[in-house]
């Protein structure tokens, strides 16, 4: 067949066909990402780091100075500060070191250049009322991507000097007298621990101002495996959590037991595969065993 009008009618006989029989399921939205790393927007997705999230904000409430959120790769150390610590700082949950105005977030990586990355992201926000969240995720990289000792010094020296004057600079200058709250967060991977203790003022950091993103318990994982679903109203069958949660735990392990480090984004692409398998109408064992 090489009419292309025959050829369109052909391919049109073929879906009809291939739709299986009955109603056809409710397009919902996905409650899962899979590998996809989250995001603010993802908030609503969340579930089980509830308990550290409310660590966090209480931990950066009462620091005067950088935070660090210490974990192994995999943990969920971006996560927490994405879709945990913005989120909620936005909703106005720090509110209370803030005053009377709303808290600006300030998300950026150091790259090889983290000063300039830094320049760069406050840049781009205004000088209104209200906390200056400042999140720096993937903390390692002043290690791992920047060369110059000199530039990591220089980052180092004006995170100190954000903490200490409570107001960033190199932006329009106002007449509030009053200095603005800023509030330092970074994400730090736990094979990076010796690099960072070489520097005095990230001791002090990992020494009073420390959160350890750890492995899930059982309640909490829980959460991560059925909650999304649940969100969109879609059955998650009997068994397949416990399922899971056997499949996540050492050998030799009880179920429920730590899972290893890296195991949460090998169970978001689980959980991912297995919502598409179920074609959005529920989370089963069938699919996820698929």
């Amino acid at each position: 067949v090489d009419d292309p009008t025959t050829v369109v009618a052909w391919v049109e006989a073929l879906r009809r066909v291939r739709r299986p029989p009955g109603p056809r399921p409710r397009v919902r939205a996905t409650p899962y990402l899979g590998l996809e790393a989250f995001q603010p927007e993802h908030a609503e997705w969340f579930f089980g780091r509830e308990r550290l999230t409310e660590t966090l904000l209480d931990r950066v409430a009462a620091a005067d100075g950088l935070v660090v959120v210490v974990g192994a790769s995999g943990s969920g150390k971006s996560s927490l500060l994405r879709a945990g610590l913005i989120p909620a700082a936005r909703a106005g949950r720090l509110a209370a070191t803030a005053g009377p105005g709303q808290w600006t977030v300030v998300l950026m990586t150091p790259g090889e250049r983290p000063v300039d990355a830094l320049t760069a992201a406050l840049a781009e926000q205004d000088t209104g009322q209200g906390g200056l969240l400042i999140i720096i995720d993937q903390f390692e990289e002043l290690f791992a991507a920047c060369p110059d000792e000199a530039q990591r010094r220089a980052f180092l020296a004006a995170l100190d000097e954000l903490a200490a004057s409570g107001r960033h600079t190199g932006t329009a200058p106002t007449s509030d007298p009053s200095p603005r709250p800023v509030a330092l967060v970074a994400g730090l991977r736990a094979d990076f621990y010796a690099h960072a203790v070489r520097y005095e003022t990230l001791v002090a950091a990992l020494q009073e101002r420390q959160v350890v993103v750890g492995p899930m318990n059982a309640e909490e994982l829980r959460r991560a495996i059925a909650e999304p679903a649940r969100r969109v109203k879609a059955p998650v069958e009997e068994g397949l959590v416990d399922l899971l949660l056997a499949d996540l735990s050492p050998p030799g392990s009880a179920v429920g037991d730590a899972h290893d480090a890296g195991a949460l984004p090998l169970l978001s692409h689980a959980l991912l595969s297995t919502w598409e398998r179920g074609e959005q109408r529920g989370m089963t064992v069938a699919a996820y065993r698929a």
